[in-house]
């Protein structure tokens, strides 16, 4: 089903078991990080911002070219325990959150500020 934009994303994910992530490329994977808030257990690409996400607790990563691995993949964590992958990204995300984000960028720029004010001090 293509459902096109929604708003309701956190709802789809509710109605999931598991997230699978079979993408080639990705800078920062939101789709992962949603389905992660979302506590689902995660299939995934092994594939660079995957793998900051993903540990072995949450999820597998694999090869996104090997069709036999999904399927293995996939029934390995059906078989696993699907709740506790679910908490452990719950928990594994909140390090990527707005308000943690936020406090983070805050700081960035209030250092760029100070060296800026002390650089056109010494002009």
């Amino acid at each position: 089903h293509f459902l096109g934009y929604r708003k309701d994303i956190a709802e789809l994910y509710k109605t999931a078991d598991i997230c699978c992530f079979p993408s080639i490329q990705e800078g920062l994977p939101v789709a992962l990080m949603e389905a992660m808030a979302c506590g689902l257990p995660v299939v995934c690409s092994d594939i660079r911002g995957n793998t900051d996400l993903i540990n072995t607790n949450g999820g597998i990563m694999i090869s996104p070219y090997c069709s036999d691995d999904w399927s293995k993949a996939i029934l390995e964590v059906m078989n696993g325990d699907m709740r506790y992958m679910g908490e452990v990204n719950k928990e594994v995300v909140k390090k990527y959150s707005i308000s943690v984000v936020s406090t983070i960028m805050k700081s960035i720029y209030k250092g760029g500020m100070k060296e800026w004010i002390f650089r056109k001090s010494l002009l």
